[in-house]
């Protein structure tokens, strides 16, 4: 195997494990100084961890229509 084909092979990969993640997170509302912003994370633990980035905090959950 050649060094192109495996950069190739790993953009291929990295492209679906993203694909992956994205389809299990979950959207929440935040708060930070009144404004309302939102992140998606996978649980709570990680979107009040993001959150706190940001200098805010988590509200809820957001159910999405999709």
């Amino acid at each position: 195997m050649n060094l192109e084909y495996l950069e190739k092979m790993k953009v291929k990969i990295l492209k679906i494990i993203n694909n992956n993640m994205k389809e299990k997170q979950k959207t929440y509302q935040c708060i930070e100084h009144g404004e309302i912003f939102y992140i998606d994370a996978i649980n709570m633990e990680q979107a009040i961890e993001l959150a706190s980035m940001y200098g805010g905090s988590v509200i809820k959950e957001v159910k999405l229509n999709k």
